[in-house]
Order: structure tokens, then C-alpha cells, then sequence
């Protein structure tokens, strides 16, 4: 399951009703964006993020991607060329008895630029220069195992 949480707190009534419509589907993987390191807390399991890139002022505790699992992860690895421009984070877990490599993204979104970096990126640069640099990561993982 992927879902955007859009920076909500974890007390905020938003973030609540998203993390139980969720829970309530009993997913086996979820992937947050925009989300807070402790939203998921409540469904034990296992949880990895990645800080990434900040294209406005944000919360010590805001992650650009959350993932979590039922299973543990292995192999975690941040992927820092993407951390300053958005966000990437990947790992393996297990599904049915078969490893799988899990990527999880938030690509800048068509006006994002660095926050503090002058002049501002121009529109989709930073989502196009984000796409480029995961390619080969993608390529590569998927000559491997299942992505």
C-alpha cells in the first residue's frame, strides 16, 4: 500500500483517519509519503525512513518516505544522491517465502526546489533531475531479484 499522509502529524484527526483506513485494509507493506517517522508506531512491525530534501521549512521529525513491514528489513540503504532533492529509501524483506527488494520514493513535485537555494529550480528540473538518478539504481536492483 502507498499513501501521501501531506505532512499531517500523527495526532492531527487527518493523519489518524489515513493510518486507520489503512490498518483496517491489514496490508503487508506500506509505503508513506510526506509522513512523520512515528506514523505508523502504532502497527508494530518494522519501520524504516528517509529524511530527505527539504523544500520547505519542516518538522525535525518529517520524513519524505516511510516504509514499513510485518517482517524485518535488511540491506537498508538511503539513497544520498536523491536525499537533497527528494527522497529515496531501499530494503528487503520477505513475501511469501521470497526475498524482494522494496524502493521507496517521494519525487519532487513539479515546483519543488531546495529550500534555501537560489535562484529556485525551475519547474519539473528537480522531479526530471530525481527521475534520472534512480534509473540505474532501478536497473541495476532489478538485475538482481523482484523490485
Amino acid at each position: 500500500m502507498n499513501w501521501n499522509i501531506e505532512r499531517r502529524k500523527p495526532s492531527s484527526w487527518q493523519a489518524r483517519s489515513l493510518v486507520d483506513e489503512i490498518a483496517s485494509l491489514e496490508p503487508d507493506y506500506v509505503c508513506l509519503t510526506e509522513a512523520w517517522k512515528q506514523s505508523l508506531a502504532d502497527f508494530g512491525g518494522h519501520v524504516i525512513s528517509a529524511e530527505g530534501g527539504a523544500w520547505s521549512p519542516q518538522h525535525p521529525d518529517e520524513r519524505k518516505v516511510v516504509l514499513w513491514s510485518r517482517n524485518p528489513w535488511a540491506d537498508v540503504e538511503p539513497i544520498e544522491q536523491l536525499e537533497a532533492i527528494g527522497s529515496a529509501i531501499t530494503a528487503r524483506s520477505e513475501i511469501n517465502g521470497n526475498v524482494v527488494r522494496f524502493v521507496g520514493v517521494c519525487i519532487p513535485y513539479h515546483f519543488a526546489s531546495p529550500l534555501g537555494v537560489e535562484p529556485r529550480a525551475k519547474p519539473w528540473t528537480e522531479h526530471e533531475r530525481f527521475l534520472e538518478i534512480l534509473k540505474p539504481h532501478l536497473a541495476r536492483w532489478a538485475r538482481d531479484e523482484p523490485v
